[in-house]
């Protein structure tokens, strides 16, 4: 093993890891018994463990500056954990040629945890001290704008360094080194330019977002002639087992646990090992090593705590925060907190006084349809109160109720479900429902999907109502549709005694764009969610209305103008 220094370190947190002194995951202690392992039978497979040259890594990294945040300015100081991952990539070579022993490796970690720093370091490495000829370094993603943040950090790290200023000539886009002819340069998977290479060292940003394995292979076949290449992979937990993440990820665990034998490829994965362990603050560390350094843990205690009551912001904080491969979808609320929103009005409950909004989903004409007006709080009345028309072919509501268990046909008994005749929806039946309702109360205005309604639109201006075209994307949907959230949670909703709203309710799925954006999703969910679809979309109408009303804060602190 090894004894001072950096070394040190390394022989400390192996020690720490397999006495139990640090709680870490089922994988990161596997993947120190492989280590531990191989240093006792690599020999028999033809493997020198060399850890000078791991250290040697590790000392080029911590020359180098981190270039934004509290760190900027101080040089990097790897921690344990890193120089453990380091000194292992590193410090193997192959006793037939002296050349380095893994050439794939593949890192799993939470967010925050200095992946992308560490990463954009060993890039540098790669460009200006490898000993190679030439080397051409890449940063591969989805998108150039992914593939330039681990480049713009290494190109900070390279301007502020002493040590390179002389060596490298740093442009927007690339990084060059004129006495090997040495280039780093960020590259896309819609770079038209994306072969041709030559590659000596490539990483693969956050491998989860890569949708096809187009980049990967192109990389993968340029690294022939080089003779001791590496493709490192970077990532945090992804959304789909079938991806080429997700084939990485499970061959790292059959490597790591010892199934399948790739004396080539590295895999260090930090993950809590069962998703509840996310209620117990003892377990965050072994999805993120870097806790107490880039990632603090009042920041996981706030997360956490907004997690409990809410499915979307639990699947988030499951994959980003602990690390965990999860689904894309996830079911909106919990059964029990939107059923507390279909309590019975009160019997006094007048609401055709009270301004309201509409909205209209008919995204299928062989299936349901939904008009819902939602009335904002007035007088003494806080809630939300929701009125909901649903209307059906009538051709589907005896097939539907025998396939698939969903009793449309009592509900069209107990008038909660109107039946249309014929096998698509008669929209004559809407247009009478909606002028019904315009009659009795104060609409102010209503939303429809510009893709399915422009004849309802027409029709429905005729009557004098103004309908106002509403996109179904994640831009659009987001706004209401937390807002919806909010008073869901908040106890501040209520949709009345409507047991196809309450039904909808429960299959709804919503989805998460990288942004943070959420929608509803009707082809992940269950079943049918038009009238949740309605109700974000008369929500939204309700919003903007609320905001052009309190635009001046002196208006709303009763401080005249004039």
């Amino acid at each position: 093993m090894i004894e001072t220094g950096a070394g040190a370190d390394v022989d400390r947190y192996i020690d720490d890891v397999m006495s139990g002194r640090v709680i870490v995951g089922d994988l990161e202690r596997l993947m120190v018994e492989r280590q531990l392992r191989d240093l006792e039978s690599g020999p028999e497979r033809g493997l020198i463990w060399a850890p000078d040259l791991g250290l040697l890594v590790i000392d080029f990294c911590e020359l180098l500056q981190h270039s934004k945040g509290k760190w900027a300015g101080k040089r990097l100081k790897l921690e344990p954990w890193q120089k453990f991952l380091v000194t292992t990539l590193y410090g193997w070579i192959l006793a037939e040629d002296g050349t380095r022993r893994f050439r794939r490796a593949y890192w799993e970690v939470a967010r925050k945890n200095g992946k992308s720093t560490l990463a954009a370091a060993l890039a540098l490495f790669a460009l200006v001290a490898d000993g190679e000829g030439g080397p051409e370094v890449y940063c591969g993603a989805t998108k150039k704008e992914q593939a330039k943040i681990i480049f713009e950090e290494s190109r900070r790290m390279a301007l502020k360094s002493r040590v390179l200023q002389d060596a490298v000539t740093v442009h927007n886009h690339s990084i060059f080194v004129a006495g090997t002819a040495g280039r780093f340069v960020p590259l896309s998977a819609d770079d038209k330019h994306a072969s041709g290479h030559n590659t000596h060292f490539c990483i693969m940003d956050e491998l989860h977002e890569h949708r096809t394995d187009e980049l990967w292979n192109v990389m993968g076949t340029s690294m022939g002639s080089r003779e001791q290449p590496m493709m490192l992979s970077t990532t945090t937990a992804g959304e789909d087992a079938k991806s080429l993440c997700g084939q990485e990820r499970d061959f790292a665990e059959r490597v790591l646990r010892g199934t399948v034998e790739a004396d080539e490829f590295f895999p260090a994965v930090y993950a809590i090992d069962a998703e509840e362990e996310w209620q117990d603050e003892a377990c965050w560390r072994k999805a993120n090593p870097n806790l107490g350094v880039s990632v603090f843990i009042r920041e996981l205690r706030g997360l956490a705590k907004e997690a409990a009551d809410n499915l979307v912001k639990l699947r988030s904080f499951l994959r980003y925060k602990m690390n965990v491969w999860i689904s894309s979808a996830a079911r909106w609320f919990r059964p029990e907190v939107w059923d507390a929103c279909g309590e019975p009005f009160p019997e006094d409950l007048d609401l055709r006084d009270r301004p309201c909004y509409g909205g209209l989903d008919l995204a299928s004409v062989e299936d349901v349809a939904a008009w819902v007006l939602i009335f904002p709080p007035h007088g003494d009345d806080e809630m939300y109160r929701v009125l909901c028309r649903f209307f059906v072919p009538e051709a589907s509501v005896s097939r539907r109720s025998q396939q698939v268990s969903v009793p449309y046909d009592v509900w069209v008994r107990q008038g909660c479900l109107t039946a249309t005749p014929g096998a698509v929806i008669d929209y004559k039946f809407i247009y009478a429902a909606i002028a019904a309702d315009m009659a009795l109360y104060d609409i102010v205005d209503a939303a429809f999907d510009r893709y399915g309604a422009a004849r309802v639109y027409t029709e429905m201006e005729e009557y004098g109502l103004e309908m106002v075209q509403h996109g179904q994307g994640y831009v659009s949907m987001s706004g209401p549709a937390k807002e919806l959230q909010r008073l869901v949670l908040s106890g501040l909703v209520s949709y009345g005694e409507q047991p196809v709203m309450r039904w909808m309710g429960h299959n709804v799925v919503v989805t998460e764009d990288p942004a943070g954006n959420i929608k509803p999703d009707k082809s992940k969910s269950k079943e049918k969610i038009d009238g949740i679809v309605a109700l974000i979309m008369a929500l939204d109408r309700s919003m903007r209305h609320s905001a052009k009303r309190h635009t001046s804060v002196y208006e709303e602190r009763g401080i005249s103008m004039l």
